[in-house]
């Protein structure tokens, strides 16, 4: 005789699954996508980075507008507006950098409000390319005191070979 218990038990699991779903979905740690407060110069280019390995994600050039954020005023004056920002990333030497398979971010050099934070980079094709990221502390009402991308020094050999 088949136990009334278990159509019941079988009901109840897709709900208590779902539960458990909707749980880890609220527990789970938004993407930041901007800059904030007590972020080093390292976490500020790795959210650059991880922004640009996924460019298209969760919406077709999301990334090119996270990076943008995270320049500093003086950059986004002039490399912006953001289609322009995403142009200028996606030639060149910058192109190694989208869609890119893994990054290392090296150890930050600090001095004076400045950072430079240089990072391997590599690409689609599997070249590695070292780029070096130039920050500093921005005197920004909106976000006193954080780390802002002034520029990124790409690397010589970046453009003899565009990963476009």
């Amino acid at each position: 005789m088949p136990s009334p218990l278990k159509p019941a038990v079988l009901w109840l699991l897709p709900l208590l699954g779902g539960g458990l779903l909707a749980y880890a979905w609220l527990r789970a740690p938004a993407v930041v996508t901007q800059p904030e407060p007590g972020q080093s110069p390292r976490t500020v280019v790795s959210l650059q980075l991880a922004a640009l390995r996924e460019v298209d994600a969760p919406e077709p050039e999301a990334g090119f507008a996270t990076v943008f954020r995270f320049a500093s005023p003086e950059n986004q004056r002039q490399t912006g507006p953001l289609p322009r920002f995403a142009r200028l990333l996606r030639s060149g030497p910058y192109g190694a950098l989208i869609n890119h398979r893994e990054a290392l971010v090296l150890a930050a050099i600090e001095q004076g409000g400045q950072a430079r934070v240089p990072v391997d980079v590599t690409s689609r094709s599997g070249r590695i390319y070292r780029f070096v990221f130039l920050l500093r502390r921005v005197a920004d009402p909106a976000c006193p005191g954080c780390w802002r991308t002034d520029g990124v020094i790409p690397p010589a050999d970046a453009a003899s070979a565009p990963e476009t």
